[in-house]
């Protein structure tokens, strides 16, 4: 691996997904500002478990059960899981990983290639993202 690979591995973790369909542009407070007004569904949640559905290799799906911590908007309580698209390893799509917290801006209980969902690492960056999201919806 490069340097410049591992530089853009540590540099941008913090968005789940790799797609050219998201907004890379702008400040974090103009890329939510964003995808709030273009999502139904914005909110924070851990996820508490997960199913791989088909091989583990070749997964056609990962449903995750979850607990909302946060509703900002829409009602994400309405589902019991999220669906995690399959994917062999060159698609975009996001893996949500059990125990781990993640802020999720979409329309249905489908994580697709082209959802936006950050992964929420630190105590400091989930206040950076619950104050930006409050400013938003003021």
């Amino acid at each position: 691996m490069n340097y410049v690979t591992l530089f853009l591995l540590l540099v941008a973790p913090q968005i789940a997904s790799a797609c050219s369909c998201l907004r890379q542009d702008g400040t974090l407070e103009e890329r939510f500002g964003y995808y709030y007004q273009n999502s139904d569904n914005v909110f924070l949640a851990l996820i508490t478990s997960s199913k791989i559905e088909g091989t583990p290799k070749e997964f056609s799906a990962i449903n995750s059960h979850f607990h909302v911590l946060e509703t900002y908007r829409g009602n994400p309580k309405q589902w019991t899981n999220l669906t995690t698209e399959g994917s062999t390893g060159t698609s975009c799509t996001s893996r949500l990983i059990t125990g781990e917290k993640y802020l999720f801006f979409i329309d249905r209980n489908r994580v697709g290639h082209c959802s936006w969902v950050f992964s929420v690492y630190s105590a400091d960056e989930e206040k950076q993202y619950k104050d930006i999201l409050a400013s938003l919806t003021e």
